[in-house]
C-alpha cells in the first residue's frame, strides 16, 4: 500500500536538492521555482521560504514553496507569474487532494498569489473554503510542431514582417547569440544584464517615462537572478562591428521559455528588434524541444501580435473550514480588496454575495 508523508523543510540545505530533483522531473513546473531561483528569493528577502513536500513511499512527488508570515502566503516576488505546485508527471488526483488537506492542517490560512487557474483542483477537497480573485493575463504561444504549423496561427502581417525584417537584418550583418546560464561566467552575466539596463533606460528616457526595471532593489533582483539562476538564458544581437545592440534574458524549464526582461539600442528600431528576438528564441525552442513561449504578465501590443492565448492568473484565498478560518478570510479579503477596488465596493461585494464565504471546497 502507498504511504504518503507530508513534511515542511525550513532550511535551504534541507530542501534545495529535493526541489531541484522534483523540478527537473515535473510536467511543467513554474520557471520561478527551480531551486536556484528559490535560493535567490531566499537571499534577497527578510522572510525566508520553507518548502512543503509530499512524499509517496519516501519519494518526493509534490512541493510548494511558501513564506511563513502573520498571514501565510505562497512564495512570490513582484515579477512572478503562472505559479502552482511542482508535481511529478504521474501524480494522481488523490495525491493532490491529500497534499492540500495537509497544507490546510499545517497552515490554516493560505494566500496563493498569481497562481495559474488551471493548476489547481479543489473540487473534492474537504475541510476548507476559498475565494478566487482574477489578477493578470499572461500571453503565451503554443509553438505547434514547426514553423509551418505555427505560421497558420499568426497574422499575415506578422509572417510577412518576420521574413522582411529577418532579411533586412541579415543584409546589415546583424547576428544573434543565445547563451544558457552554464555557458557564461558570473562576471559575463553581470556585464550583460548591465547592458540590458542601459538599453532599457535609453528607451524609457526616449518615452519620458520612469522605469521600475532599474530601481535599486529591482536591479539587484534581476542581477542576482541572471548571475545565480541555473535555468536562466540570455539572447543578444550584435551589429556588423560585433557591438551588442540588444540584450534580453529569461528563464526556462523542460517545456517552456519565459521572456523576462531586457532592452535594445533605439538606433535599431527600423529592424523591429523585438520581433526578431522572439523569432530567434522560437527557433531555439524548436531545437531544444520546447513547446511553449511564455510572455509572462502584461498584454502589451507586441505580445498580442503573436498570440491571443492567455494563462489566467488568480489570487486564491484558502482557509480551513472553521470559525477562526472564516474570520481570517474576511480580514484578509477585506484588506486586499480595499487596495484593489476601495472600501465601499469591497463591503458591497461582501454584503451582496455573503454565500461565497459559506461554500465548502467540495461544494464548488
Amino acid at each position: 500500500m502507498d504511504t504518503l508523508t507530508f513534511v515542511s523543510y525550513k532550511k535551504e540545505e534541507e530542501w534545495y536538492t529535493l526541489v531541484q530533483s522534483l523540478w527537473q522531473q515535473s510536467m511543467d513546473p513554474p520557471v520561478f521555482y527551480s531551486a536556484s531561483m528559490l535560493a535567490v528569493y531566499n537571499g534577497i528577502n527578510e522572510q525566508s521560504i520553507c518548502v512543503a513536500i509530499l512524499r509517496k513511499n519516501d519519494e518526493a512527488i509534490i512541493a510548494l514553496p511558501i513564506v511563513e508570515a502573520a498571514i501565510t502566503e505562497n512564495a512570490h516576488y513582484s515579477g512572478w507569474d503562472n505559479l502552482g505546485p511542482i508535481k511529478r508527471k504521474w501524480v494522481k488526483k488523490e495525491d493532490e487532494i491529500f497534499f492540500w488537506q495537509q497544507m490546510l492542517k499545517h497552515w490554516p490560512q493560505l494566500k496563493l498569489q498569481y497562481f495559474n487557474a488551471e493548476t489547481l483542483n479543489f473540487k473534492q477537497l474537504k475541510g476548507g473554503q476559498y475565494i478566487e480573485v482574477p489578477k493578470r493575463d499572461c500571453p503565451y504561444i503554443n509553438l505547434k510542431e514547426d514553423w509551418e504549423a505555427l505560421n497558420q496561427t499568426l497574422g499575415n502581417k506578422l509572417v510577412r514582417n518576420i521574413r522582411q525584417y529577418g532579411n533586412k537584418a541579415l543584409k546589415a550583418g546583424i547576428s544573434f547569440n543565445i547563451y544558457t546560464a552554464a555557458e557564461l561566467s558570473k562576471e559575463e552575466k553581470v556585464r550583460k544584464i548591465e547592458k540590458a539596463f542601459s538599453f532599457h533606460n535609453d528607451r524609457m528616457d526616449a518615452k519620458s517615462q520612469e522605469s521600475m526595471f532599474t530601481a535599486a532593489n529591482f536591479k539587484a533582483y534581476h542581477t542576482k537572478v541572471l548571475s545565480q539562476a541555473e535555468n536562466a538564458f540570455i539572447i543578444e544581437a550584435e551589429n556588423d562591428r560585433t557591438e551588442v545592440i540588444a540584450c534580453y534574458y529569461g528563464l526556462v524549464n523542460e517545456k517552456r521559455i519565459a521572456w523576462f526582461n531586457g532592452g535594445y539600442n533605439q538606433a535599431y528600431l527600423k529592424y523591429s528588434m523585438g520581433t526578431l528576438l522572439v523569432t530567434e528564441l522560437i527557433n531555439w525552442a524548436y531545437l531544444e524541444g520546447r513547446t511553449l513561449f511564455d510572455f509572462l504578465r502584461g498584454k502589451e501590443a507586441y505580445k498580442l501580435k503573436w498570440t491571443s492565448l492567455m494563462n489566467k492568473n488568480k489570487d486564491i484565498y484558502l482557509f480551513s473550514n472553521s470559525l477562526a478560518g472564516k474570520i481570517a478570510l474576511y480580514r484578509l479579503y477585506m484588506k486586499d480588496s480595499r487596495k484593489r477596488i476601495g472600501f465601499k465596493a469591497t463591503v458591497k461585494n461582501m454584503v451582496r454575495h455573503p454565500f461565497i464565504f459559506n461554500k465548502h471546497l467540495n461544494d464548488v
